[in-house]
């Protein structure tokens, strides 16, 4: 069975995502703002590229509660829009790139601003099975893993370590509010 994959966010890791992942039975979907990136040209795989302001294009799209979502934007402004867009919907897997101190910025504000600490805690930060890796390439294979590990039912419990409320003491302390 086909699961979608949306990898919002074109750029380096975004592209090596695009291509591994229809090779292993994922359905890939990317948008990003930039029409230099966001291109067929450059996933000539997937089933939907889209050049669009990716929280516009997320409070669009009718996203079933089984994808899988990769948020893997340019910067840390956009991450936090395309979370804070995502956020309080329930999906399969929501996985997010970053530093622990972008992480720690992100969570902040969100709690802040209303988003559900659950919520929050069901985010994957940082993204992908800790395997060392550096480039591009390895970060992307690295991230399908751990997509190929939830969809095969090695990590379902969404409060693991692997996410976000490992890497942020504010979620931590706000469970025990």
């Amino acid at each position: 069975m086909t699961r979608l994959q949306a990898a919002l966010g074109a750029g380096h890791v975004g592209w090596h995502l695009g291509q591994l992942a229809p090779q292993i039975g994922f359905r890939v979907h990317v948008v990003d703002d930039r029409a230099k990136f966001a291109s067929t040209e450059r996933f000539p795989s997937a089933d939907e590229v889209v050049v669009d302001d990716i929280p516009e294009w997320i409070e669009r799209a009718e996203i079933p509660s089984t994808a899988y979502l990769v948020v893997l934007t340019r910067g840390h402004r956009q991450d936090y829009d395309a979370v804070r867009a995502l956020a309080n919907r329930d999906f399969r897997y929501v996985g997010l790139i970053g530093s622990r101190a972008k992480l720690a910025q992100l969570v902040e504000r969100a709690l802040a601003e209303g988003v559900s600490a659950d919520w929050l805690r069901a985010v994957r930060s940082p993204v992908g099975l800790d395997i060392g890796a550096v480039t591009p390439e390895e970060i992307a294979v690295s991230i399908l893993a751990e997509l190929i590990a939830v969809r095969r039912g090695k990590m379902e419990d969404k409060s693991s370590s692997m996410s976000l409320q490992w890497t942020s003491p504010l979620l931590r302390d706000h469970a025990t509010r």
